[in-house]
């Protein structure tokens, strides 16, 4: 995982489809601990990506609920943490949110080896496929969880083309 925190985000909001909610680069940022010196073009195309990735995924979702009269994804029932709150959670959008930012990490990880001295990068490079296959699988188990089914499918359609 990236240590550190970013100094400075990148205060920019990526405009979802309208169903789905808008991301926030900043949070990406801030949750995942993404450090200042990577370019923020770089994080905010890996966002796009997973964005695309997963709203793919859960196309056939989308078009249930809104069938239902669900015209957000906020709209949904869903269980709240922290309800009324500043901190308040709702539990697809939390999920949504955690499969978008743990797929652009599994995409950012071969790009932070070159933020390293050349030895650290070799060792960083031993454990960096481990690592990204664990973002993914938190990407893929938040969908999984979004569409109602909490045990893991390793050969499901869902992210078929992510490994």
């Amino acid at each position: 995982m990236l240590g550190g925190t970013h100094s400075n985000p990148v205060e920019y909001t990526i405009k979802n489809d309208g169903f789905f909610p808008d991301i926030l680069i900043s949070d990406f940022q801030e949750l995942k601990r993404v450090k200042a010196d990577l370019a923020p073009e770089l994080v905010k195309r890996k966002l796009v990506s997973a964005i695309f990735r997963v709203n793919g995924s859960l196309a056939a979702f989308k078009t249930e609920q809104v069938e239902a009269g669900n015209a957000t994804l906020d709209a949904v029932t869903q269980a709240i943490i922290d309800e009324g709150t500043d901190e308040e959670e709702k539990e697809l959008l939390f999920y949504y949110k955690g499969a978008i930012f743990n797929f652009a990490m599994g995409e950012l990880h071969p790009e932070l080896v070159s933020l390293f001295k050349r030895k650290e990068a070799t060792d960083f490079m031993e454990s960096i496929d481990k690592n990204r296959q664990e973002y993914y699988n938190e990407s893929r188990e938040s969908v999984l969880r979004i569409l109602g089914t909490n045990k893991t499918r390793s050969n499901s359609g869902i992210f078929s083309s992510v490994v």
